[in-house]
């Protein structure tokens, strides 16, 4: 958990600076972005803390992670490309990544899950 809040400390950081320097343009991607670790990371983990749920295998940890880290950093060139004024048109593959890498996640959590009950 030290390590979700420790990224959404450093996105957080890290937008406040870019924004700062970017003359007073501000996007919600780039501010926003500290939210993905800090839910998708700290509170997921807080919840199956809460529910007393299994921990999950390093395989389900790991694609879960990458995904919450490839959304993070998703939503961070997002912002850097609107407050440069630019577009960029394969920005869509990260939302498309991380969808696919937080399904493995969960399927392999689900499938941990499974083979304990059987």
């Amino acid at each position: 958990m030290v390590r979700w809040l420790a990224a959404a400390a450093f996105c957080a950081a890290f937008g406040f600076i870019y924004e700062h320097f970017s003359h007073g343009v501000s996007t919600p991607y780039m501010w926003g972005a500290f939210l993905i670790p800090l839910l998708g990371g700290a509170g997921v983990t807080l919840l199956l803390c809460l529910l007393r749920a299994p921990a999950p295998s390093p395989a389900a940890r790991t694609l879960y992670g990458a995904a919450v880290a490839t959304f993070t950093v998703g939503s961070l060139m997002r912002g850097v490309f609107l407050i440069y004024g630019s577009a960029a048109p394969l920005l869509a593959v990260y939302a498309a990544a991380g969808a696919l890498l937080a399904a493995a996640g969960a399927a392999a959590y689900l499938y941990q899950l499974a083979a304990k009950t059987v």
